[in-house]
């Protein structure tokens, strides 16, 4: 007889708790893998740790939690809807616990941190290193993890009760309503919370959640009408099946298959993650919306799954039909889209959103990021849905262990699945590059099938005929879409994210690493760093000019500077000019790329080959990880040049933690410079990236390298000025730099000490009402599509007012070769034009005294389109 478990609030009120745990779920990873970077490094390898953590905890609490479900439920029925009331308050307290713990841990982060000599002499983290990290990163994550994947397995276990034939059904809705709550809350956590609320707050919102559940389903248990458990559970006897070899050896090959399943879901999302982002961009809000549409599909397929067992039966086969089904539509998902497409999807929505509501243009700017995304993943990761419930059909036939098979079976798909990450990431992208990947995986897929064949347990050996046949034409299937994709092109993925070079300009490298594609293109101006499909760096003179200033302009302002920290290394710019500099005794060079850095060569022209530079020791590491490890007031000159600014993970190098970081390395009187791209941000933005800046840094500069490139220049005293005597000295010592500046249009002290933009008063003026960039609210990341500085926006920032706060020298009359003011007047008519928007010469009224000033400069001259000699 069927029992069931009848609540006065029905399983629609659990359905609706189940889902804001879910939800709760998603906002916890999200943001920790976001503040573990901070604490062990903006890493691919920190993010897989945290992954893996996280899902193996899942895997395990649903295993342990799984049993403790059927025992609870031999006792009592309504015992696992009690656990579960429970275990929502404990994950609520330790949520909160790490809400609080977890950006306090950066300093434990850089004791347990050594460096070791790794290939080529460069250092990176050692091994030992890693593995404290790991123990620490499972210390804090698993016995929350844990109690979220007994969520599942518990509920499983309270909501079929002894009706195992509806458990497909049951299951397969259950675990929709939780991926559904995980895909709202990764929607909300990116695009509303954290923008909001910041990261602390949204923790919060998460461990209100795990209370709302928590408290509702103490009420629903306290009401619940219990049944009478079957006497073979409440005696602890289990059928003769349970010991049957044939249904035991069916359940052992049907968890297998889903340790494979599990494997390909993964693969294929890391796969996607790559791929997609190389095309769309690495910005937050990609990652929310590809996230999103999977964990949408998930949602689907679960339903999906759960529906078509009860209508046709037969999960086996339906499970079959969904692997072969799969191998056909990623592998033919992933070769229609392109990056071409992609753009001319971006132009028509611009197009069609100008002149319309603003609301409406801000929507529709995300739709062509969406579309190649909805494209890629949502038809696979419907049928990736269709796993767990179709699995749990086949499965479930004791009542006495619906938990415990339940868990073994979330256990082994977890297990799959951080095998996938780890596997896919870490061995098969390098090694073997997307396309043949992709192979392996959808390979993995099809290999999926074998052990479901060994799974099949009919007594009717005609129907078990049918159902191999069934399989092995789902084989067929899967392999036939294998050979079709080892026909294609074995390079048409790489051309999908390698940009085309226009005209006149090739393509010299591209290779695919650990964390990113790398591509060098040659151009008629020079040659161009790509990684992931996006311009990063680039050896053209405007690229050279704000590049090689971050290291020349303060070196030249400081007395007896010796050690200098370039983090993040682009094409080498910077470093190769620092290293003129005859007194720096040494230069630490960190990036978290080896692939980046092995790219360098091509660029040698202008890095002088800085790598192998004696003074240099290269760092293979986070540069905010690397400035935690390093003893306090270790440097003079701390400078970077991180990748674009919106770019996901950028923020831990502009926030107000970093800098505090930064300038405690510094000696006294040492410098420090960031890179402010205008063209990047809106002037809010702006504000608050300066803001950050100057709150720890009141003794600063902004400067003009290249613009709308800017440089903040900050310093570790009392004073920031320029004196023009000293700098001529400098540099009638050090020929080669004079020579350098040269070459980037910096001819005089005029050009050089014309960079001045706006001073530590104006800057702390009209910043005043704006809010910083913190490690808890980290904006830039998290601005919509298409949110950039308007059009003479740079008039917000540019306060040429006081020059005398910059060079004292230069108005008072001690350095009379010196033309700061009529300068400063003609750079403000250029930017005034737009001209540096445009990067097009303009024309523009200038007066007698700027146009002296003109005639002496090669630099205003290109700009006024003025010939110039070389």
């Amino acid at each position: 007889m069927e029992e069931r478990l009848e609540s006065r609030g029905g399983h629609g009120v659990l359905y609706a708790l189940f889902l804001f745990s879910g939800a709760s779920g998603l906002i916890y990873q999200v943001v920790w893998v976001r503040q573990f970077a901070n604490v062990f490094g903006n890493t691919v390898y920190s993010a897989a740790a945290v992954t893996a953590v996280f899902m193996s905890g899942l895997g395990l609490g649903g295993y342990f939690g799984g049993r403790w479900a059927d025992r609870l439920f031999a006792r009592r029925a309504a015992g696992p809807l009690a656990a579960y009331a429970r275990v929502e308050l404990a994950i609520a307290a330790l949520g909160g616990a790490l809400a609080l713990v977890l950006p306090r841990l950066e300093g434990l982060s850089a004791a347990i941190s050594r460096y070791a000599v790794g290939e080529g002499g460069w250092l990176e983290i050692s091994l030992g290193s890693s593995i404290a990290r790991c123990v620490v990163a499972v210390a804090l994550l698993a016995p929350v993890t844990s109690l979220m994947g007994a969520t599942l397995t518990l509920l499983i276990r309270h909501v079929v009760g002894s009706d195992v034939g509806s458990a497909g059904f049951k299951i397969g809705v259950l675990y929709a309503v939780n991926t559904a709550g995980a895909a709202c809350g990764c929607v909300a956590t990116d695009l509303l919370l954290i923008p909001a609320v910041g990261l602390r707050a949204t923790q919060l919102v998460a461990v209100a959640l795990n209370l709302v559940a928590a408290l509702g389903a103490v009420r629903l248990a306290s009401v619940a009408v219990a049944p009478v458990v079957p006497a073979e559970i409440a005696e602890g006897a289990a059928p003769a099946t349970v010991d049957d070899v044939r249904e035991r050896r069916s359940f052992v090959a049907l968890a297998a298959a889903l340790v494979l399943t599990g494997f390909v879901g993964m693969a294929f999302e890391i796969v996607w993650f790559r791929h997609l982002t190389s095309i769309v961009g690495p910005f937050r809000y990609v990652f929310s919306i590809m996230l999103a549409i999977i964990l949408v599909g998930l949602w689907v397929g679960s339903a999906l799954g759960g529906l078509a067992h009860r209508r046709f039966g037969r999960p086996l086969l339906l499970l079959g039909i969904a692997q072969a089904a799969l191998v056909v539509v990623a592998l033919g998902a992933l070769l229609s889209i392109t990056r071409d497409g992609f753009f001319e999807s971006l132009a028509q929505i611009h197009a069609w959103a100008d002149g319309r509501a603003p609301w409406l243009q801000a929507l529709a700017a995300y739709w062509p990021p969406a579309k190649p995304i909805l494209a890629c993943c949502a038809a696979p990761s419907i049928l990736m849905g269709t796993v767990f419930p179709l699995a749990n059909a086949h499965a479930q036939r004791v009542t006495a262990v619906v938990g415990a098979r339940a868990g073994v079976l979330y256990l082994a798909n977890t297990a799959g699945a951080v095998l996938g990450s780890l596997v896919v990431g870490f061995v098969f992208l390098p090694s073997l590059g997307t396309q043949r990947t992709i192979f392996a995986v959808a390979a993995c897929a099809v290999a999926a099938l074998a052990p479901l064949v060994v799974a099949v347990d009919e007594i009717d050996r005609a129907a078990a005929r049918r159902l191999r046949r069934g399989l092995f034409a789902c084989a067929g299937v899967g392999l036939v879409a294998l050979a079709a994709f080892g026909g294609v092109p074995p390079d048409a993925l790489l051309r999908q994210v390698v940009p085309t070079p226009p005209e006149g300009s090739k393509t010299l490298a591209a290779r695919e690493g650990i964390g990113e594609t790398v591509a060098v293109v040659e151009t008629a101006k020079g040659r161009d760093l790509h990684t992931n499909g996006h311009p990063m760096s680039a050896n053209d003179v405007g690229s050279q000019r704000y590049m090689r200033l971050f290291a020349h302009a303060p070196l030249l302002l400081m007395d007896r500077p010796r050690d200098v920290a370039v983090i993040c290394f682009g094409v080498g710019n910077t470093l190769s000019a620092a290293l003129l500099h005859d007194e720096i005794e040494r230069a630490d060079l960190i990036d978290v790329s080896r692939n980046v850095l092995s790219h360098a060569h091509w660029f040698a022209a202008t890095n002088r080959d800085a790598l192998r530079h004696p003074k240099v020791r290269v760092h293979v590491n986070d540069g905010r990880q690397h400035l935690r490890m390093m003893a306090p007031a270790s440097y003079d000159l701390v400078t970077l040049e991180p990748p674009p600014i919106a770019h996901a993970g950028v923020a831990s190098l502009y926030s107000r933690e970093f800098y505090e970081l930064a300038r405690s390395r510094l000696r006294h009187g040492g410098m420090m410079t960031q890179w402010l791209p205008l063209a990047h941000l809106t002037a809010d933005l702006t504000a608050s990236l300066v803001r950050a800046f100057v709150d720890v840094f009141p003794v600063s500069v902004l400067l003009a390298g290249s613009p709308p490139e800017l440089l903040l220049l900050g310093v570790n005293g009392d004073e920031i000025a320029a004196d023009p005597a000293k700098i001529e000295a400098k540099l009638s010592a050090a020929p080669a730099v004079a020579a350098e500046l040269r070459t980037i249009f910096v001819d005089d002290l005029d050009d050089l000490l014309g960079t001045f933009v706006a001073s530590a008063a104006t800057l702390r003026r009209i910043t005043a009402r704006a809010e910083p960039i913190t490690d808890d609210a980290p904006r830039m990341e998290y601005q919509p599509p298409r949110a950039q500085q308007r059009p003479g926006g740079i008039l917000d920032v540019f306060h040429p007012n006081d020059p005398a706060a910059w060079c004292p020298a230069c108005l008072d009359g001690r350095a009379p070769d010196v033309h700061l003011v009529p300068y400063l007047e003609v750079m403000k008519r250029l930017y005034a034009s737009g001209v540096f928007w445009n990067r097009t010469p303009v024309n523009v009224t200038i007066s007698a005294r700027g146009m002296e000033a003109v005639g002496r400069s090669r630099y205003l001259k290109t700009w006024l389109g003025v010939p110039v000699s070389p």
